[in-house]
């Protein structure tokens, strides 16, 4: 996907959109985690999920995009503020990795098909449920109230099921990139009408004595929440060997050295792991990050 613009992460046309964008980079930026929670949640493995870019285009454009439209399975977004449609896809490899992480085999490494052939029933189903989480955990991250409704009108599919859809509305298009860094598996691109977060960077008060530094207000959007994972070992396992598990079975994690928390696999606190008022607790001990 190109763009004029030299940032890849901040790139735009209209001057509203574009004062808008370091907000809406936030937003989407905790939508990501969401997503990566749930991957992770389901598949029991460390899927990871990156905002690669935020962008703003046209619906049009997005539904023309050879790089999804030839491999994408693709979902009408429907947000009830005045009736704005946005759009979710994602590449077929995608799709293919998750459903091979969640089945705990290597299905993902088959070749995934063209966007002329129909979903089979698994990919359908699993599909399915990845874009109604994307209209859950928008609704979750929304960085503004009211939150409006998001569904998904009808059912996932190839291309087609844009055909009369295309229209100049301007969207906030926003780029997943799942897999590892140096062997990605693909992307997703979620669009949201840019009219449905019109407004996000004003201030809340019209009226102030002294005049606010210019910028976006951060914190319009400080109530997102992140997700912070506490990391106590890792241990490499064989899908086999996973299958193999039964009740009793004990895993040697090796010595207990201490605890990483980590926000979008970035580490940012060391600590010491325990327990407190009866709970399993983590005792702060360095901050690596703010």
């Amino acid at each position: 996907m190109s763009s004029d613009n030299n940032n890849p992460l901040f790139q735009g046309r209209s001057r509203g959109s574009e004062a808008a964008m370091p907000l809406v980079e936030v937003f989407l930026r905790a939508f990501a985690l969401r997503i990566r929670g749930r991957m992770v949640s389901r598949s029991s493995t460390d899927f990871q999920v990156r905002l690669a870019t935020v962008e703003t285009r046209r619906l049009s454009e997005l539904i023309k995009d050879t790089e999804f439209r030839d491999t994408g399975v693709f979902g009408l977004l429907r947000f009830d503020t005045l009736g704005h449609g946005g759009l979710a896809v994602i590449q077929r490899p995608v799709l293919s990795r998750i459903i091979g992480a969640m089945l705990g085999d290597d299905a993902g490494s088959e070749e995934a098909g063209s966007d002329a052939r129909p979903l089979s029933p698994v990919e359908l189903r699993i599909a399915l449920r990845i874009f109604q989480d994307i209209t859950r955990d928008l609704i979750a991250t929304w960085p503004r109230r009211p939150v409006p409704s998001i569904e998904l009108e009808g059912s996932p599919g190839n291309a087609r099921v844009m055909d009369g859809k295309s229209t100049d509305e301007e969207m906030y298009s926003a780029v997943l990139d799942f897999g590892p860094a140096e062997a990605p598996y693909g992307l997703m691109c979620v669009a949201i009408p840019s009219q449905t977060l019109r407004g996000i960077g004003s201030p809340t008060r019209p009226e102030r004595k002294k005049s606010s530094p210019k910028g976006p207000d951060f914190a319009r959007v400080m109530p997102l929440e992140i997700e912070l994972v506490g990391e106590m070992a890792r241990l490499p396992m064989r899908v086999r060997d996973l299958r193999a598990l039964r009740p009793g079975d004990l895993l040697p994690m090796g010595a207990l050295q201490g605890a990483i928390l980590r926000v979008n696999d970035r580490p940012v606190v060391i600590g010491e792991a325990g327990h407190a008022n009866g709970q399993r607790s983590v005792r702060v001990l360095r901050k690596l990050a703010d």
